[in-house]
């Protein structure tokens, strides 16, 4: 059961209804604003959610329904609503109540409670991985890293010489970016503009398998980005005026991401796709990307997970 019926509450019923593997069934809401029976969200398309009655009708509605858990978010509801309601958290009842914040569908990270004159308020964290797992995440770049270095050093070598002989423009294109926690960095790919405007058959086998990133192993070592995190972003474009960008520097960009994995997408859904990554994320997802990173490019699939936005914006 969810109280508060607004855009929020509407998001987070379809979410429970839809997710793979979704063991959650949502009886309706309950509101203090829309009247009994009115039918909102999904319901516009024949999958009907009702408002069950106010926020005052929980015990009666709960009962009726035999509800497990009560979702409160807190920013579709009234004040003395919000509070009555947090006041019968601890009571003895057959349910729970959770709490939607209401910025989770903003932040990228998490927060913490933090006191200030025993006042309890919530941190915002500028970072998503801190503790166990951002040591687990750096040694599997490092490793992983290390050995590829290793293992392509020669072929690296080999495309420096190819590209040279190919063309008088310089080896590596040089990108200023956007790293974690507002930081900036340089990165480098091999150039494959040479030959423009037709396409020259050697950047396009560099491209067709992804071998332009590999000088950004050497970002890896040196721990400005990680083997799989979301696109690198041009340093000229300015976070503050774009705060969708913020959110991703909350961990390390990546050679490669969710973003390279789903084909074509617009810029909302690979937000929404990078930002569900970031806010989930597992040494196991890691690893998922990585391999279906690897499958795509031996299938020759790398120029279908391109953005359709700029270079300029996004070097990677």
């Amino acid at each position: 059961l969810i109280i508060g019926a607004n855009t929020h509450g509407q998001a987070l019923a379809n979410q429970f209804r839809t997710a793979p593997g979704a063991r959650l069934e949502v009886v309706g809401f309950l509101d203090d604003f829309l009247p009994l029976g009115a039918r909102v969200g999904e319901a516009a398309r024949g999958n009907a959610l009702e408002v069950l009655g106010t926020p005052a009708m929980l015990h009666e509605v709960a009962r009726r329904y035999d509800v497990r858990e009560v979702i409160v978010v807190s920013t579709a509801v009234a004040w003395e609503t919000f509070q009555n309601l947090m006041q019968q958290a601890t009571a003895p009842s057959r349910f729970d109540i959770l709490l939607s914040p209401g910025y989770y569908d903003i932040l990228a990270t998490s927060v913490e409670v933090s006191y200030r004159d025993f006042v309890p308020l919530l941190r915002v964290n500028k970072m998503r991985l801190t503790g166990f797992d951002a040591l687990f995440k750096a040694a599997l770049d490092f490793g992983l890293g290390l050995l590829a270095a290793i293992v392509l050093a020669p072929l690296a070598l080999l495309l420096a010489v190819a590209i040279r002989l190919s063309t008088s423009e310089p080896i590596l294109e040089r990108h200023k970016v956007w790293g974690a926690r507002g930081s900036s960095f340089i990165t480098y790919k091999f150039n494959t503009r040479f030959g423009r405007p037709t396409p020259h058959p050697l950047a396009a086998f560099i491209l067709r398998l992804g071998l332009d990133k590999l000088p950004q192993l050497i970002n890896i070592l040196s721990g400005h980005m990680s083997l799989i995190g979301p696109r690198t972003i041009a340093h000229s474009k300015n976070i503050l005026v774009e705060p969708t960008l913020a959110n991703l520097l909350t961990i390390k960009p990546g050679i490669t991401g969710p973003w390279a994995v789903g084909g074509e997408r617009s810029f909302d859904e690979e937000m929404r796709l990078t930002n569900y990554y970031i806010r989930n994320w597992t040494i196991w997802m890691d690893l998922q990307i990585l391999i279906q990173t690897i499958v795509r490019i031996l299938r020759g699939e790398r120029a279908k997970a391109q953005l359709p936005l700029s270079e300029e914006d996004y070097p990677t």
